[in-house]
């Protein structure tokens, strides 16, 4: 088996978040139902209902681009540790499947499907307005700098 493991840009991935959540949040005030009908099926990702995946957050205010961005270093780090050595593992930056370099057609190969259309990926990015700790920035772009070197 080959393993795809999508990533993208930090602050656009965790804005994206951070926005789902707070929307979650709104929708679940109007409407109490949500809330108990997204904790009956076990979504706890977003909202009143939200559960860190990695409990050991420095940045607990969920509200915080901090807390997301924590989420996402913690993440992607223990990926990388558990699957370094892992050859079946592949990682696939979203930025380069977008600038149409030749990701798309190293997943088509690396999975050995050749009858595969080819396919125009479409970047969205959104103006980041929010401002996150320092070295946890540092940290995110490093991580992600790592990430791009060893994508498909």
């Amino acid at each position: 088996s080959v393993i795809l493991i999508p990533f993208r840009d930090p602050h656009q991935h965790i804005n994206s978040l951070l926005s789902q959540h707070l929307k979650f949040i709104q929708i679940s005030e109007q409407d109490k139902f949500i809330t108990s009908y997204m904790g009956w099926i076990g979504h706890t990702e977003f909202g009143v209902n939200y559960s860190p995946l990695n409990e050991y957050s420095k940045f607990n205010d969920f509200k915080s681009p901090n807390h997301w961005l924590e989420q996402w270093c913690i993440s992607y780090q223990a990926i990388i540790d558990k699957f370094k050595n892992h050859k079946n593992y592949k990682f696939i930056c979203y930025e380069k499947l977008c600038d149409g370099d030749n990701t798309w057609k190293s997943i088509q190969e690396c999975l050995r499907i050749s009858k595969m259309r080819s396919f125009q990926f479409k970047l969205s990015e959104k103006t980041i307005n929010f401002n996150s700790d320092k070295n946890l920035n540092q940290k995110a772009s490093l991580l992600y700098e790592q990430l791009r070197e060893r994508s498909l």
